[in-house]
């Protein structure tokens, strides 16, 4: 009885060996794809990269080119203006924002304290 069941047990053990062996055989794999799958990742994101700084070179060559070219001079300067006034307009906007956010607390906090005096 006693050798049955010490085979019985070096079954198991065996068997649980093999699973433990499968099971990082199976993880080491994972790995590996996983790794593969970031090598690729990486891969594409530096030539999106790459060609962003081609892109970013060629519109600013594009910009220096037409700033020094004569007679365009007053082009870029309206241009600058342009966004100069665009540029006011929105801070103006983002401060009507903030006074109609404050003031939206302060209705808020009066109906609070009415809120608490009943």
């Amino acid at each position: 009885m006693a050798d049955l069941v010490s085979i019985v047990a070096v079954i198991a053990s065996g068997v649980l060996a093999a699973t433990g062996v499968g099971s990082l055989v199976l993880a080491y794999r994972k790995l590996k794809q996983d790794e593969k799958q970031h090598q690729e990742l990486v891969t594409s994101l530096n030539n999106v990269i790459d060609s962003y700084d081609k892109e970013l070179r060629s519109l600013r060559q594009m910009f220096e080119n037409l700033k020094n070219e004569p007679g365009r001079s007053s082009i870029v300067d309206g241009a600058k203006i342009e966004l100069e006034k665009q540029k006011l307009e929105e801070k103006k906007r983002q401060n009507e924002w903030k006074k109609y956010l404050d003031i939206a607390r302060g209705i808020k906090w009066f109906l609070e304290a009415e809120e608490d005096e009943e």
